[in-house]
């Protein structure tokens, strides 16, 4: 029995849509995948290739994200999701850790950014 684990994807570009159908098509973990843009359309294609890609429907929900502080949609993504998976320019790190830890989330980033990885580590200092 695996745990479901809901998954929020902060950026639609490559990565974000190359991560997500790996993520949604390995068979060993049971996923809702919500993948984030500041353009909605952009989050829509996005969620549509993924799905494309594993020939499976309903699995990713695309939502709209702000470029400066958040809107309902993401506030709801973010309460709504155990992981945030930062694909976003590495200059938005702290900012999505921050959204991380006041959501209770783990967080993922894969960026090489100095600065903001001892941002992120700061940040995460006392987090549950």
């Amino acid at each position: 029995m695996y745990t479901k684990y809901n998954i929020a994807i902060a950026g639609a570009g490559g990565i974000g849509r190359a991560v997500g159908l790996l993520l949604a098509d390995n068979k060993d973990l049971d996923v809702k995948l919500y993948i984030g843009d500041i353009k909605l359309e952009i989050a829509q294609q996005a969620a549509n290739w993924i799905e494309e890609g594993i020939q499976l429907a309903g699995v990713v929900q695309p939502y709209e994200m702000p470029l400066e502080g958040s809107n309902a949609a993401m506030d709801h993504v973010f309460e709504t999701c155990d992981i945030l998976l930062d694909c976003l320019p590495g200059s938005q790190a702290p900012r999505m850790a921050n959204f991380a830890k006041q959501n209770g989330m783990h967080y993922i980033n894969l960026t090489e950014y100095v600065k903001e990885t001892n941002d992120v580590i700061e940040i995460a200092r006392g987090a549950d």
